[in-house]
């Protein structure tokens, strides 16, 4: 690309700059300053390598400071480093020192290297050279300074690099203030800091440490001070990733002569009031907007657009220009500028407008935090334009650019801070900037052809406030073309047989809020064939997905950083051919304290439009370090729901997914048949039929089968036993049914074997009553068998072989029977192959190596199966499992169910191989279904959280063990939601609880049992009245919307109202707005009241549509009773001002004072206070009579003054208190203080 002869001249006026700048600058090498005291160099004892970074340890970090007022300041620098390993070797060999040679001079002192106890000097040998680098080059920052970069010869592995400098001059800018900090803590060790402060000036040092920075010493040094700061053997500090800039953990110690922020007010005034004094040429261009833009506001938004777009950004900050702006004609006239210079000229344009603005020092990430700063110039690293317009504050940057809209619209960052330069100006002030930020996106799908074709899909994005400004950026950037296929290979994540069908769209007139792109694609293959042979579509919320954000590092030590205010709109309507669709409507919402988001589906049969609206709405800019875990969980909750499937079923006949279960079925069967028919079919069966006494079997076998076949090798041994006796007795019995009842006929046929007048060796006893006691024994190992397998199978195999040990004895003159029968055949082994699976499964279950097939105790499970789930997040340490179930046949670390004593759980794994999981508190359930099942089939058990969601568990039905479960769950259950509801009720700031009034607790105790267990409306609607007023318990709008909630399901409508008012006015997001304009509609349906029309007149505020607010809170005042009609048209007069209803508050007993109001009311919110946007709150003293009643009202504090008196004197008087008493009688008490805190919600 050609560049431009302007461009190259000013590139060859830099470099000249450049070289005048380092002409005569030499690195000089000298001895150390006689007032430095010289640290020694420590070889170290230990090297740290397990935290070493870099391949460096730091050993010593050495900075002396001597300030005074005649010249200036000096500051000795002296570090000592050991080169651990390769890295280390490359990156020290090499010094770099900054300076700005416009205020500054540089010497070196000593520059060497220890090797071996022994110091060799390196000054002489070294290669030192001046470069200017200019660091901040890519940020359009030309600073001027200097690097003396110094390249060491001969350095090894192993040395130590010594070195020290001393940099000796102050910026002439700051007017001789001073100001210093430094760290006391890296995220790498180091063994020994110093830092001395020679301090000479006649201004006291004012010091203030962060984050318990350093151990601090002060001793008086000839006509100063010398302030010693010292740290030792300091470990690394290590912050997560995805951590906010403004935390800052590490220890900093501040240093500054300026006590007061007017003392930096006063040292910025010289510099920015004469540069903003308006020329000529800005009244001119001032002219031509006026005529241009005829509303004041428009005039400010056309100045502040002139100042981004016609001046572009350049900073030549070298000496004085680092804080000093240019004039605003110079900067006119040259077309460029930093931060600074743009700020001074868009001030002087606004002056020739008329209207009055001011220079806003600001801190771009220390956030909020710089409250914690000493009043300093150097703590500031930008500037701003702030102005009062319309009673409003106004931020605005003429540095942004790509702003377009209006001045209501356009946004601002918030820095949390700023320190305006004007006269009177001692503290910060909170910055309340404009921070719209917003994307709605359409996504259209066409499926209207069928799966055969190409489906169509138009993307339609809108941007507004922030998000728009940064799309204008990209799109100004790249081409269309190359940002079409960055959106292409996007999508393509989602739809591989993605293309566009045409190029990309960009609506972005002037005069619109918002940036408008619109994509047009083809996708050849939307719909894919599943396993079962049905089609699926699926469709994704990628928009909103990427907005919650997941966290890379779980384990934290720092808080993780959300993007606020970030809101995403994401709606995907499918329109389907004709065809009996059919969808269930659904929602979900997850609001917590980082982020709302919210998922519906809506079907409208009459047009086959199917439409999915997803939402995200950040509500904080960070999630604290504590609460890390609960922000995983929710945000897993709302990814889930971020996509969603539809399905063609396939017309070709589909193999059930139960036919598996039947083929085993049909196979089992089959070899039982072989087996049968191989046994049938021996050749030698009867051989030794008529001969043989009893049937004699080797006791190996016997075992061996008894084992493999879970007991059931008893029954044919029983059957070929009985078959014995009755062919030799000639009885009329029935050997099988005397094998299947076994257990019955133990006793008989032992003794008839024990008593046999066969000649024989006598292996088994004859008593009758020790018989009776085998048999005894063998009926009760039969019922071990099914909780107990091993061990009833011991007990029976042991008593079973007595037997078969007495019947081979009777074999004694033919050992070819006995040979014949424990001889191991095709069909042993058949049987034993068959029978494994069942064997092994079993006897997995019965050593607790397997999941058993029914719901157990908790203790049933093997430690190590709970470490797992407690590494998985599942349960926690200090909870106890219950209940357990698992479905899955071979591992508890694939499925679970489970009960314990905080809550329910349900986990497995998916086809992806990840491991999901659900849980739920006790106080987080809002409702129990339970679907009970059947044989085969588990029972299902849904729980419903608080939030909105859901999940499930399965249960079998072994034992009725699913029943036991959900007894257990919804008593325990049952017991938790009361004592949690009374825990929130009864706190230790509550009425109840500070009086110790039984009766009214006890009272409040049995509305709560009413309302959560016997479900009553009325108590329902009762306990939320005492929430939202704080009567009797402890105030809780989350509680008092949750209980009306309740008894608006059960066709309470003055539930209804009052539910859509706390929606309305005291809830955030926009979810709660939607809810609440969707009762008041309902109500304004049945009854068309006032009550309806100012709750829609309060939602519709709340979204700033202020005129659609006053038309209904109109309505509602025309209709409102005498006695409401004041408060009503104080609503109106708020909603012409452009505020929203708020009736945010609190009241808290002052310290000292012992009462709290029984019966308390809301003040109203200010309206001069709302339309300022004022916060504070105010503390009143009074007395409390014997009757309750208020009495001799007096103002001890208000902050600040003059908004909140009329408002909460006014509601103070409508307060009932419980009065104290005195030999069982009422008195008055004095001097009661309370406070009433005023919050504007978002």
């Amino acid at each position: 690309m050609k560049k431009s002869p302007a461009v190259s001249w000013f590139r060859w006026v830099i470099l000249l700059l450049v070289c005048v700048g380092a002409h005569g600058e030499t690195v000089n090498v000298v001895p150390s300053p006689a007032w430095v005291v010289e640290i020694p160099v420590k070889t170290p004892l230990k090297i740290p390598e397990d935290d070493i970074r870099g391949g460096i340890h730091y050993l010593l970090i050495d900075r002396q400071l001597k300030v005074n007022d005649a010249d200036g300041q000096v500051v000795f620098h002296h570090y000592a480093n050991y080169i651990v390993n390769q890295l280390g070797l490359e990156s020290s060999s090499q010094l770099d020192v900054s300076f700005d040679p416009a205020y500054q001079s540089l010497s070196f002192h000593r520059i060497g290297i220890w090797r071996d106890g022994k110091f060799l000097d390196k000054s002489k040998t070294a290669k030192y050279s001046l470069l200017q680098r200019e660091e901040d080059l890519e940020k359009l920052i030309y600073d001027g300074r200097l690097s003396a970069n110094v390249i060491l010869d001969d350095v090894r592995v192993g040395d130590i690099i010594d070195y020290s400098y001393s940099i000796t001059g102050v910026n002439p800018v700051y007017k001789g203030i001073f100001s210093y900090s430094f760290y006391t803590q890296w995220s790498v060790p180091f063994d020994y800091q110093h830092v001395r402060v020679l301090w000479e000036k006649s201004t006291p040092l004012i010091i203030k440490q962060l984050n318990r920075a350093s151990e601090q010493q002060s001793n008086i040094y000839g006509d100063g001070v010398e302030y010693i700061f010292e740290n030792r053997d300091r470990s690394a500090l290590l912050v997560n990733s995805q951590t906010p800039d403004w935390y800052d953990p590490y220890g900093q110690v501040f240093l500054t002569d300026t006590p007061e922020w007017k003392d930096i007010v006063s040292w910025a005034l010289p510099l920015y009031l004469p540069a903003s004094d308006p020329a000529k040429e800005i009244s001119e261009i001032a002219e031509r907007i006026r005529s241009e833009h005829k509303t004041v506001d428009a005039q400010i938004h056309a100045a502040l657009v002139f100042v981004q777009a016609e001046i572009r950004y350049l900073g030549l900050e070298m000496g004085e220009n680092s804080h000093k702006p240019s004039a605003a004609n110079e900067t006119l006239a040259r077309r460029y500028g930093d931060c600074k210079d743009k700020t001074v000229l868009l001030i002087s344009l606004l002056k020739s407008l008329g209207v009055s603005a001011t220079p806003a020092l600001v801190n771009t990430s220390a956030y909020r935090e710089i409250a914690n700063y000493p009043p300093a110039g150097t703590v500031f690293d930008h500037v701003i334009v702030h102005l009062e317009y319309q009673g409003k504050n106004w931020w605005i940057d003429p540095t942004r650019q790509h702003q377009k809209g209006n001045l209501t619209n356009i946004f601002q960052p918030d820095y949390g801070y700023a320190l305006l330069i004007k006269e009177g100006v001692n503290e910060l002030v909170p910055m309340t900037a404009a921070r719209k930020s917003k994307q709605v996106v359409v996504d259209a799908f066409d499926l209207d052809q069928g799966m055969s074709e190409r489906a169509g899909y138009v993307v339609t994005s809108k941007y507004y406030g922030e998000q728009g400004d940064h799309q204008r950026y990209s799109l100004a950037d790249s081409s269309n073309t190359e940002v079409a296929e960055q959106y292409l290979n996007f999508y393509k994540k989602y739809y591989d047989g993605i293309a566009i069908k045409e190029p990309l769209k960009v609506v972005d007139s002037d005069d619109a809020d918002f940036l408008s792109v619109t994509e047009t694609y083809e996708i050849s293959n939307i719909w894919e064939k599943d396993k079962d042979g049905d089609f699926v579509a699926s469709f994704y919320a990628n928009s909103v997905d990427s907005s919650l954000k997941k966290v890379d590092e779980t384990r934290r030590n720092s808080p993780f950083e959300l993007a606020y205010p970030h809101h995403v709109v994401q709606e995907i309507e499918i329109k389907l051919r004709d065809k009996n669709w059919t969808f269930e409507e659904d929602s979900f919402v997850e609001k917590n304290d980082f982020f709302y988001f919210r998922s519906s589906v809506k079907f409208d049969d009459s047009d086959n439009l199917l439409r999915l609206v997803y939402e995200y709405r950040s509500l904080s800019n960070h999630v604290p370090a504590e609460k890390i875990d609960t922000y995983i969980k929710a945000q897993k909750r709302a990814a889930d729901n971020t996509s969603y499937e539809i399905y063609e079923f396939s017309e070709e006949p589909v193999v059930d997914s139960d036919i598996y279960f039947y083929l085993i079925a049909v196979l089992y069967a089959l070899l039982v048949i072989f087996v049968l028919i191989n046994w049938y079919r021996d050749s030698d069966r009867k051989l030794f039929y008529d001969v043989a006494v009893f049937y004699p079997i080797s006791v190996v076998k016997v075992i061996t089968l008894l084992f493999f076949t879970l007991g059931t090798y008893s029954c044919y041994w029983f059957y070929r036993n009985w078959s014995y006796i009755k062919r030799k007795d000639q009885r009329n019995i029935s050997p099988f049914w005397r094998a299947v009842f076994e257990s019955f006929w133990f006793y008989p046929i032992a003794y008839r074997i024990a008593n046999s007048d066969e000649p024989k060796q006598q292996n088994m006893p004859r008593s009758a009553w020790i018989l009776g006691v085998f048999a005894v024994l063998y009926f009760i190992s039969a019922l071990l068998m099914d909780k107990f397998i091993l061990i009833g199978l011991a007990l029976g195999s042991a008593l079973l072989v007595i037997l078969v040990r007495q019947v081979n004895a009777y074999q004694q003159s033919s050992a070819e029977i006995y040979s014949h029968h424990s001889r191991w055949k095709l069909r042993h082994f058949l049987l034993l192959i068959a029978f494994s699976p069942l064997f092994l499964l079993a006897f997995g279950q019965e050593l607790r190596l397997l999941p058993a097939d029914k719901v157990v105790a908790g203790d049933y499970l093997l430690q190590r199966d709970l470490k797992f789930m407690q590494r998985n997040n599942i349960i926690a340490a200090n909870d106890k499992l219950i209940y357990f179930y698992s479905d899955d046949s071979f591992s508890i670390r694939s499925d679970g169910n489970g009960l314990t004593e905080q809550g329910v759980f349900s986990y497995w794994e998916g086809d992806d191989g990840e491991l999901y999981r659900e849980t739920a508190k006790f106080f987080e359930m809002q409702k129990i279904e339970f679907s009970k099942g059947s044989y085969g089939v588990n029972s299902i058990l849904t729980v419903y959280r608080e939030d909105g969601s859901d999940f499930l568990l399965y249960l079998t039905t072994e034992e009725s063990g699913d029943e036991e479960f959900e007894k257990e769950l919804r008593k325990r259950w049952g017991d938790a939601r009361l004592l949690h509801e009374k825990e929130l009720a009864f706190s230790e700031d509550a009425t109840v609880m500070k009086l110790e009034l039984k009766a009214i607790k006890h009272g409040i105790e049995q509305i709560i049992h009413k309302a959560l267990i016997k479900n009553d409306q009325a108590s329902q609607r009762l306990l939320a009245e005492l929430y939202s007023r704080g009567l009797m318990v402890q105030q809780n709008i989350h509680r008092a919307i949750y209980f009306y909630e309740l008894a608006y399901r059960q066709g309470n409508m003055s539930s209804g109202a009052d539910l859509a008012w706390h929606l309305a006015i005291m809830s955030h997001g926009s979810g709660a707005l939607e809810r609440a304009e969707e009762i008041a509609t309902e109500l304004l349906e049945k009854d068309g009241g006032a009550r309806a029309r100012e709750v829609l007149a309060a939602v519709y505020a709340a979204n700033g549509e202020f005129a659609r607010a006053i038309v209904e809170q109109q309505r509602a005042v025309a209709l409102v009773d005498d006695k409401n009609k004041a408060i009503a048209k104080r609503r109106l007069s708020v909603y012409q001002a452009s505020q929203p209803w708020t009736e945010v508050w609190s009241v808290d007993t002052v310290a000292g004072s012992e009462m709290l109001p029984l019966v308390r009311q809301a003040p109203h919110y200010p309206l001069a206070a709302l339309q300022k946007k004022v916060e504070g709150n105010i503390v009143f003293q009074f007395d409390v009579m014997a009757d309750g009643s208020v009495a001799n009202i007096a103002v001890e504090s208000e902050e600040p003054e003059g908004y909140f008196e009329a408002a909460g004197r006014e509601a103070l008087q409508k307060f009932i208190y419980i009065p104290q008493m005195s030999n069982g009688v009422a008195i008055d008490t004095k001097d009661v203080k309370n406070k009433f805190t005023f919050t504007l919600t978002d």
